[in-house]
């Protein structure tokens, strides 16, 4: 579907060009067009850069430094930068520093960064890089796309030696950065043989020191939710079934639990803990036995508050493994194609069948569908619901 598109799209450029008489290269419409296309491309990639149209490009002037931290990927990414941001407005001072944020979208920004005065404004993916003076950017691993050595010496001179050791870090590991993603398996088993994990990665590329990180825990204010849900004074685990994978037919995804275990697993634990509500949040399938389904019925704050208030956390790797991570949660995370190792935290207990070795970005479609041609992945589905029970009897 995707190449038809692709296609479609070239074959319509293709009639237009013919058109105006551009793919006989020659005459001066055919110079004027190219001259047009060398400049477009070189503004492009000096000046700006574009993820999706612009959606808030009034930059606020002051005599101050901007500076623009870009969080490539989803919810989980976004969430994982927060020990980032802390830093960086650690090392410059607010009343000389603008922090603009682009992530994921807005909801993400004002509840995980503005309240906690991480960052100052929020700003969609399509921005101009001649509007600041310091970009990073990056998911897992970052990158100066620009920086003005003079304006950071007079605003956060501090900065300087943390600007220097980024880029000699980033330069050392350049490879990997132009490789991207295709190279965070590798990348993924280098930060851990330097003893590294997901959240010191960010830091290391940045320039900060990244000894004795833990995750800057996110503080809950209010849990109005658990009025609203039914949920107060009542015992219950939250479990995540599903991941926001584009599906391949005939392939399940391969970071989620399969569904034929959660169904095994809902059965026995409700056997054995008839009293503990089971409420299942994120995705859009609901599994049969769960005591309360809230998919697509809660916001970003108030799913936020649902996981802070249970007793513990259950489901595979993803942006709600990441968030109760945060919330320094009891976890208990199921990992396959990814690295236990490299994506816990300190209350986690972790699962792997370790069936086979980890596959990130051996393919594109990684995450849809298993690279070994599984219909199931393997890694996934040998962990067995009896097992994950064992395991979650050890936190409750």
């Amino acid at each position: 579907m995707k190449e038809n598109c692709k296609q479609n799209r070239k074959n319509k450029l293709l009639k237009k060009l013919n058109k105006f008489g551009l793919l006989e290269k020659k005459g001066i419409k055919y110079v004027l067009f190219m001259l047009y296309l060398g400049l477009y491309k070189f503004a492009r990639r000096k000046f700006f850069q574009i993820k999706e149209l612009p959606g808030n490009l009034k930059i606020i002037k002051a005599d101050k430094l901007r500076v623009l931290v870009h969080i490539n990927g989803g919810l989980g990414d976004a969430i994982c930068a927060r020990n980032l941001l802390f830093l960086l407005r650690k090392y410059l001072p607010k009343n000389k520093v603008q922090i603009y944020l682009c992530c994921k979208d807005k909801e993400v920004f004002n509840t995980f960064f503005k309240e906690e005065n991480l960052a100052d404004f929020y700003i969609s993916r399509g921005y101009f890089l001649y509007n600041f003076d310091l970009v990073l950017s990056g998911c897992t691993y970052l990158e100066y796309e620009k920086y003005n050595k003079e304006k950071i010496k007079k605003y956060a001179p501090k900065f300087l030696s943390v600007l220097e050791k980024g880029l000699y870090i980033q330069k050392k590991f350049n490879s990997f950065i132009k490789g991207d993603p295709y190279t965070d398996k590798l990348m993924t088993e280098k930060m851990i043989s330097l003893n590294l994990n997901r959240i010191c990665t960010p830091l290391l590329f940045a320039g900060f020191e990244t000894k004795n990180i833990i995750p800057l825990k996110y503080q809950v204010k209010n849990d109005n939710a658990l009025d609203k849900f039914n949920l107060r004074n009542k015992e219950y685990i939250v479990i995540h079934y599903e991941n926001k994978e584009k599906p391949i037919k005939d392939f399940a995804p391969t970071r989620p639990w399969p569904k034929e275990n959660w169904q095994e697993f809902i059965k026995l634990f409700k056997q054995r803990y008839p009293a503990v509500l089971l409420v299942q949040i994120g995705g859009h399938i609901t599994l049969l036995g769960v005591d309360l389904c809230l998919c697509d019925k809660t916001n970003l704050k108030e799913l936020v508050q649902i996981i802070n208030g249970a007793i513990c956390f259950m489901g595979g790797e993803g942006a709600l493994a990441h968030l109760s991570g945060f919330l320094e949660k009891k976890s208990l995370v199921l990992y396959g194609p990814n690295s236990a190792q490299f994506l816990t935290y300190p209350n986690n207990t972790d699962l792997s069948a370790e069936v086979c070795d980890t596959c990130i970005w051996v393919t594109k479609t990684w995450r849809s569908a298993c690279p070994l041609g599984y219909k199931t992945a393997p890694c996934m589905s040998a962990i067995t619901p009896q097992k994950v029970l064992t395991a979650l009897e050890e936190i409750l």
